[in-house]
């Protein structure tokens, strides 16, 4: 009777573990928080194509070209991560927020709203903004996130500034805290 109690427990023990891996290694929509990043070093290799649009105060596509004409650069950097299973350091490529949104001085805008593929969005007041914690990224640990679209991270800030499949970047007026 004794043995039997720890074979269902070894096998209960087992399967818990079991799920525990699956849902670490192959679950690719784990919500994570950002804490820190660093380690920046400008990204040279080729960035997936992308168009961003941008809306609200001004109308207008935003591309690779269109930031490179601008001096808008990619970094490669390092962003230390908490899952539900753990603490991470993972390698991110793509572009800091504020120097995205340097195209866009001029427009005076005092939030920015990311809207994602299913209409979820978030909207980033201009502290989050100006804190220079708020990334497009296209890239995590060398694999490309969304086909076809970007995420947003931000670092040192709740997981509720985190956002993926961005299809659009809307400028506001309106001022929120």
């Amino acid at each position: 009777m004794n043995n039997k109690k720890i074979y269902v427990i070894a096998i209960v023990l087992l399967l818990v573990l079991g799920l525990y891996y699956y849902l670490m290694l192959f679950n690719k929509n784990v919500k994570l928080s950002v804490h820190e990043a660093g380690n920046f070093t400008k990204y040279n290799s080729e960035l997936p194509k992308f168009e961003i649009r941008v809306g609200g105060m001004v109308n207008v596509g935003v591309t690779k070209a269109v930031l490179d004409a601008n001096n808008v650069e990619p970094y490669e950097f390092e962003a230390f991560v908490e899952t539900n299973w753990g603490n991470y350091k993972n390698k991110y490529v793509g572009y800091k927020l504020t120097d995205f949104l340097s195209i866009f001085k001029e427009q005076n805008y005092k939030s920015v709203t990311a809207v994602n593929t299913g209409g979820v969005s978030i909207t980033y007041p201009l502290d989050v903004i100006n804190s220079d914690k708020v990334f497009i990224v296209f890239y995590k640990d060398g694999e490309q996130i969304v086909k076809g679209k970007i995420a947003m991270i931000s670092v040192g800030e709740s997981e509720k500034y985190s956002i993926e499949n961005v299809v659009s970047i809307n400028l506001s007026n309106v001022e929120v805290k």
